[in-house]
């Protein structure tokens, strides 16, 4: 990958981390907002969730992890 294909890769990343964190936070909101113990609360915890694991694997991908280690950290978090 030449210099210009890794920035590239680097600014789609910080994008895309961007986008995800922002999503993460209106979900955060929405979760606090949300009435105890109902359906919406259930459904806005595990998007929480998954958007956390999608951002554990592109700042793995954004650190110069591989597609692999991803794929581990998606499995991993889904174990705890």
């Amino acid at each position: 990958m030449s210099i210009d294909e890794t920035a590239a890769r680097q600014v789609g990343l910080r994008e895309a981390i961007a986008r995800i964190q922002n999503m993460r936070d209106e979900a955060d909101a929405d979760y606090s907002h949300a009435e105890p113990e109902s359906s919406a609360e259930d459904t806005l915890y595990v998007e929480r969730e998954t958007l956390d694991r999608v951002l554990d694997v592109l700042q793995i991908l954004y650190h110069g992890g591989t597609p692999m280690q991803g794929a581990q950290a998606i499995a991993s978090g889904s174990e705890k």
